[in-house]
């Protein structure tokens, strides 16, 4: 299945190109240009299945409707969103393959062989948990009030931050990695999009 409009707003977003429409004032920035010529067609695309059968945690027997590109040792994408978890395929059957897995996965739950898009939709999804945990109302949760020698004293608390902004960071780089897409996040004003 290829990227759809909602996957490329969102890795649009992470890359630090904002969301504003290319053809608003002042604000072509030429980024879906280069995620349709240069990006888009250079993403590798395993093949995609559904599961018909759940899946339980630990080693789990599951059918899909279709085998192609499900070999022993083949790692998959399965699922999506917070459910979504890495697998490598243990053994094959006629239309079915075993792996261990770390979660349990309700029926007619989505399977994908692990390639460019796959890890596209993988790390997306990492950004957005990322930077909606940066929102969070515990954010400042470490912040608060010290006694020293009498006096009070207010502290910062933004280890909280400081953490779930270093792995957003982190996570911002892969796709910007897998895109060959330099982010413009933390970039001076104005700096144009950049190819590498």
């Amino acid at each position: 299945m290829a990227v759809t409009d909602d996957e490329i707003e969102s890795l649009r977003f992470h890359l630090g190109f904002g969301n504003l429409s290319e053809d608003g004032p002042y604000t072509a920035d030429g980024f879906r240009a280069v995620f349709y010529q240069v990006v888009q067609p250079n993403l590798t695309a395993g093949a995609e299945t559904t599961a018909s059968t759940a899946a339980s945690v630990g080693l789990s027997t599951v059918t899909v409707v279709s085998l192609t590109g499900i070999v022993a040792r083949a790692r998959l994408v399965v699922d999506v969103g917070d459910a979504e978890e890495i697998v490598v395929v243990r053994s094959v059957g006629v239309l079915s393959f075993s792996a261990v897995f770390a979660a349990a996965h309700a029926a007619n739950f989505p399977v994908a062989v692990m390639g460019g898009e796959a890890r596209l939709r993988m790390l997306l999804g990492r950004a957005d948990s990322a930077w909606q945990s940066m929102q969070a109302a515990d954010i400042g949760d470490d912040a608060g009030l010290k006694r020293i020698e009498g006096d009070l004293e207010w502290f910062q608390g933004d280890e909280r931050l400081r953490i779930r902004r270093s792995l957003y960071e982190a996570t911002v780089a892969e796709l910007a990695w897998l895109c060959n897409v330099e982010p413009r996040r933390g970039k001076k004003r104005g700096c144009q999009l950049e190819a590498y």
